[in-house]
């Protein structure tokens, strides 16, 4: 008996040490494994901190989902507040790749991608823009992920189309993204012979647009589109309002931004790619909502990062290489870049109902 109870003592002993050997083997193996150092400019204070937490929930889905997946290297995903200012975007920049070292930047918005591109590029990290300005793609290591402009507008002018709209007017901010936009609208709207009879400017930061309005709607619009960042694009459909209810309002992505959105109820919009549902899922359990807007990007801007770090290893100019030339599948579906560093994606159409900006299918 007692010579069972010592070979049982002993039998479990060595079990437990197998499987100690086994746990710690592939612990150390994990760890074992080069780290990969990707810096994430987002906004984390100031009047758009929300967006930036909502952009934290889609990298906290990215990775607890990367862990499931079988990779070459460990992941290390850094952190840097923007307040969404292309002054502070740049010094984040230049402390991620000088003091963190990092191989990769993921920034939004299209004045930080343009800000940051030329010192990507010098300091040879791969950096994806999530902004629909192309010319922040613009190099090697430079990538913009969104819908590009001219798709968007096309998809706004089709809608045009079918609404007998002959005549519109733009209200835009000075800003690279608006501008492209801007300019992609009116190319797309005057080959199939709508007018743009009205063609505004602002600068960020302007609270008054009665005499813009004025002047505008002097012009007979059929319909307004908005182009502008918040607060002032609230502040400009209320004052549009105040001087006229009956025309219409659109915009390409912008309606997107308001969170209240009972001022542009029935009112139909292009938006970038919409997410798919399982990513939805994924992020109602983070915030307790639908992907909140743009952080399917942000996901899908990691996606590419780590895709292209696995396939072609750490050397940074082999991953630009060859991020151009592979198709990704991601929290919006599958999509490639082309040539220029531009992701291909398609642009969706939405209306608002009960405050909520709902799917339409064309």
């Amino acid at each position: 008996m007692k010579k069972n109870k010592k070979l049982w003592i002993l039998g479990a002993a060595v079990a437990i040490i197998v499987a100690l050997s086994f746990a710690f083997g592939k612990r150390a193996a994990v760890y074992d494994k080069p780290v990969i150092k990707v810096g994430l400019i987002i906004p984390l204070s100031g009047q758009y901190a929300q967006l930036g937490s909502d952009m934290l929930a889609a990298v906290r889905v990215f990775e607890r989902r990367l862990l499931e997946r079988d990779t070459r290297f460990n992941y290390k995903f850094i952190p840097e507040d923007s307040m969404l200012e292309a002054a502070r975007a740049v010094s984040a920049a230049n402390k991620l790749i000088s003091v963190d070292r990092v191989q990769a930047i993921i920034s939004g918005e299209s004045a930080i991608g343009l800000a940051i591109n030329p010192i990507a590029e010098r300091a040879e990290v791969v950096h994806v823009a999530i902004a629909t300005d192309d010319n922040a793609a613009r190099g090697r290591f430079n990538f913009t992920l969104a819908t590009p402009a001219d798709l968007e507008a096309q998809k706004l002018v089709r809608q045009f189309v079918k609404n007998k709209v002959k005549r519109i007017g733009i209200v835009s901010m000075n800003q690279g993204g608006y501008i492209a936009q801007r300019d992609a609208l009116v190319r797309e709207a005057g080959k199939v012979g709508i007018e743009t009879v009205a063609n505004v400017m602002t600068n960020m930061g302007d609270r008054d647009f009665r005499i813009i309005i004025m002047r505008m709607l002097a012009a007979k619009p059929d319909i307004v589109v908005v182009q502008l960042h918040t607060p002032e694009l609230q502040i400009f459909i209320r004052q549009f309002r105040e001087q006229n209810k009956t025309v219409l309002l659109t915009a390409m992505d912008t309606f997107s931004y308001m969170e209240d959105k009972s001022l542009i109820e029935g009112m139909y919009y292009v938006d970038l790619v919409a997410p798919l549902e399982w990513f939805n899922e994924e992020m109602r359990i983070e915030t307790g909502r639908n992907a909140p807007w743009l952080t399917e990007l942000q996901y899908a801007a990691l996606d590419i990062v780590v895709s292209g770090f696995e396939y072609a290893g750490p050397d940074t100019g082999a991953v630009a290489d060859a991020i151009v030339g592979m198709t990704f599948d991601s929290s919006i579906g599958e999509f490639h870049f082309n040539a220029a560093g531009v992701a291909q994606t398609k642009p969706s159409l939405r209306v608002v109902r009960e405050g909520v900006a709902v799917l339409i299918e064309e």
